[in-house]
């Protein structure tokens, strides 16, 4: 099951823009069934109002004590209730996130989420979700689908990637030694050899491709000190071969010439 992901575009305290995005929750709750929970998702506690939460399917009682940090039953089975950033548990969460005004911490603890059954965001700016936006191109109700660039434009890059993503400890990212010293030879092969990378192309692709959004913040720091020429310790010495860089090309130009 893939996470169905929204945003809907606001500039300070919008609280219209917060209700339309209860109702779609409250929408995509009912379609998925009477076991599903929305978790309105905030920084602290006081961030969570009456008002804020005043939706017309909610009524004020049930809006105040949301806001108050009550569990709320909805119709037709499920549940709503207000979690903070120090209360969240993302991993096993199999839900809808509701997330109020994120930056960056929070949405990296949205990412985590892989089992969520959707995602929805109001920004307080725009620039503080500008680069979610950039990796999930989210549905914006009331807008075309965006089409989906490729996240990595160099394609030999892409394969490279993958390589690398199969052959680390996905559950501790970069947290190896010898995976963090795989990642930094790979990026000074890359660069020697002339192949292009952007550290903020990496991090969306790894993002997207089951890194946790720490780890891929790890990879795309790796990635921007190798380009820009920074010395870095490694555990052990360069373990690709001088074939390896031709290895990658051939698989990247293969792959373009395969049927779509």
């Amino acid at each position: 099951m893939s996470t169905e992901r929204y945003l809907f575009p606001a500039h300070g305290p919008n609280e219209g823009a917060i209700r339309q995005a209860l109702t779609l929750a409250v929408q995509i709750q009912q379609q998925a069934g009477e076991n599903t929970d929305i978790v309105v998702l905030t920084h602290d506690k006081g961030s969570l109002t009456p008002s804020t939460v005043n939706w017309n399917g909610l009524g004020d009682a049930v809006s105040k004590a949301l806001s108050k940090g009550q569990t709320i039953p909805l119709p037709g089975g499920g549940h709503i209730r207000h979690e903070t950033m120090r209360s969240y548990r993302s991993t096993s969460f199999r839900g809808i996130v509701l997330a109020l005004h994120p930056e960056k911490k929070m949405l990296n603890a949205v990412d985590a989420a892989r089992l969520a059954q959707a995602v929805i965001v109001v920004p307080w700016l725009r620039d503080d979700v500008a680069e979610w936006v950039s990796t999930w191109q989210p549905a914006i109700p009331g807008q075309p689908t965006p089409t989906a660039p490729p996240h990595v434009q160099n394609s030999v890059v892409s394969v490279a990637l993958e390589h690398l993503t199969g052959s680390i400890n996905l559950s501790t990212g970069l947290g190896h030694p010898l995976d963090h010293a795989s990642a930094v030879h790979l990026f000074r092969l890359l660069k020697k050899h002339g192949e292009d990378f952007d550290p903020a192309e990496v991090r969306a692709w790894a993002v997207t491709h089951s890194w946790h959004p720490n780890a891929a913040d790890d990879l795309e720091d790796v990635a921007a000190k190798v380009l820009a020429g920074k010395r870095l310790k490694v555990a052990r010495e360069a373990s690709y071969g001088t074939d390896y860089i031709e290895m990658l090309r051939k698989e990247a130009k293969e792959r373009s010439t395969e049927p779509k």
